[in-house]
């Protein structure tokens, strides 16, 4: 989840304490915002990218969902689909409605689908708000066919006060031309409007920057001074103190066939989400890769803290059977050992990510015994809607500790990944974290912690810019917290 609001900020904004680490004098009024999403659904771009596509889009969603904002979805080719008008959007079930679109294909044209949504989407007729704040975000991987027009939607779009963001995403944005393509896009000054990235996979980390872009925008942040940089208070050696666990965790991918590419970029997308949650604490994370054969991508010695989504990024797909047990083995057998970098004292963990369906011999029983004779505690998590059949119901089972209950999960669709990464964020053992800042005094952090309706296992970066911590079981209703004291590269 993300959202770079502040925390003190969003008290404020949402009717909390405002108490802060610092003062903020200018009264907070809430803008109302109206915002519609426009997607390159292009032939140009892979059916993988058009899911990350849409997984960048529910997530910004989500994030914008606590304030008085309204949301349009809509994708363009050569022909335009308006998929969600202001008037349909729920904000319960806007995740599945996102979900369902299919890429259209075809051709590129940018300007018309623009001018579409400046004629039909930013309208009283289909739920547009008149004191709005106006933002469109067009996605797009590449050039247009009618790039000619673009000075009239901007004008058009200009005089109906919408503020436009292009976020222009692939190589085709190299060029001169295709630069200037994005400017005439976005609004002015093209610099704080105007993004471009390399490829899909880094859409997640410009929307931090566009969601702050957009609330400042709102006037939610106008005048108000940053928090300061305290440091900590002198600690111990340890500042999370000595009872704190280290864990080191491998996650072991299902690269076989049956798992769809799409899928396959999913699954990377949530080992990089759960990764990140637990970085703070003393953990050390491999990621490995099987289907008929078990490839180890990256050890324990080889994890790198401040690149590690790139590296699970390089991960290929394999292809191939299904041998989730000998892949299991191999794990237990030859990455938690001290020469790929495994600690003697570390909890260890491994996360199995399978469809649940197996093409050679289980092996289950000599691998788990095996895995429970290291001390080696087993996430088996199962995906896609064959994970839910008795048969893979029984393999899962099997591969997880006991009990099941406590180890096992089963979705019916990759999109639910990032629901469970919180369900996994207390493996890294109970943890004793001292705060500073914020209203709690220095008391420590109370896990888990419940925070706008959300559970939270471990210091989190939602709503503010340093690791934050509730002091108490409900920060809904004791509103008491603090920044976590934890030490850089930790």
């Amino acid at each position: 989840m993300l959202n770079p609001l502040p925390l003190w900020l969003l008290m404020a904004f949402s009717g909390y304490s405002t108490a802060a680490p610092t003062d903020c004098s200018t009264k907070v009024v809430q803008a109302p915002a109206d915002i519609v999403f426009l997607l390159d659904g292009s032939g140009s771009v892979a059916a993988d990218q058009f899911l990350i596509m849409k997984t960048f889009v529910k997530n910004m969603t989500r994030s914008l969902l606590p304030y008085d904002t309204l949301f349009s979805f809509a994708q363009y080719s050569s022909s335009f689909n308006k998929h969600v008008n202001f008037n349909q959007f729920s904000r319960t079930t806007f995740e599945s409605r996102v979900n369902s679109i299919v890429q259209s294909r075809g051709g590129t044209y940018t300007a018309w689908a623009m001018e579409k949504v400046v004629q039909e989407m930013f309208d009283s007729s289909v739920g547009a708000r008149a004191g709005a704040k106006r933002f469109l975000i067009v996605i797009t991987d590449g050039q247009s066919s009618d790039s000619i027009n673009y000075p009239s939607v901007a004008a058009q779009a200009d005089a109906s006060n919408i503020t436009r963001y292009a976020i222009g995403v692939g190589a085709a944005w190299g060029s001169k031309s295709s630069h200037n393509e994005l400017n005439a896009i976005a609004s002015k000054p093209e610099s704080e409007h105007l993004f471009q990235v390399a490829n899909f996979g880094v859409l997640e980390q410009i929307s931090k920057s566009l969601e702050k872009k957009i609330l400042t925008e709102q006037g939610v942040a106008e005048n108000c001074p940053k928090p300061g940089n305290q440091t900590c208070p002198p600690t111990p050696s340890d500042p999370l103190n000595t009872t704190r666990a280290s864990a080191d965790i491998v996650f072991l991918l299902d690269g076989s066939s049956s798992v769809k590419a799409d899928k396959f970029v999913l699954i990377k997308e949530f080992v990089k989400s759960v990764t990140k949650t637990l970085l703070p604490f003393d953990t050390l994370f491999a990621f490995a890769q099987y289907s008929d054969q078990m490839t180890k991508h990256v050890n324990f010695n080889e994890f790198n803290r401040t690149d590690f989504e790139n590296q699970v990024d390089s991960i290929v797909q394999r292809q191939g059977g299904t041998h989730t047990g000998y892949a299991v083995e191999k794990v237990v057998k030859y990455m938690f050992h001290s020469f790929a970098g495994a600690r003697p004292a570390a909890k260890r963990i491994l996360m199995i990510i399978t469809d649940g369906q197996t093409s050679g011999p289980s092996n289950y029983a000599t691998a788990t015994a095996l895995a429970d004779e290291k001390n080696i505690t087993r996430y088996a998590i199962g995906v896609s809607s064959f994970s839910t059949s008795q048969m893979a119901k029984k393999r899962l089972n099997a591969i997880a500790s006991k009990p099941e209950s406590d180890y096992v999960f089963q979705i019916d669709n990759f999109d639910a990944l990032g629901n469970i990464s919180k369900a996994l964020g207390s493996v890294s053992g109970e943890q004793v974290v001292p705060t500073v800042n914020g209203n709690a005094d220095g008391a420590p952090c109370e896990f888990p912690f419940v925070y706008l309706g959300t559970s939270y296992s471990t210091c989190t970066t939602i709503n503010h810019d340093k690791p934050w911590c509730s002091t108490t079981s409900n920060f809904d209703e004791d509103e008491r917290w603090g920044e976590c004291c934890i030490q850089d590269g930790e």
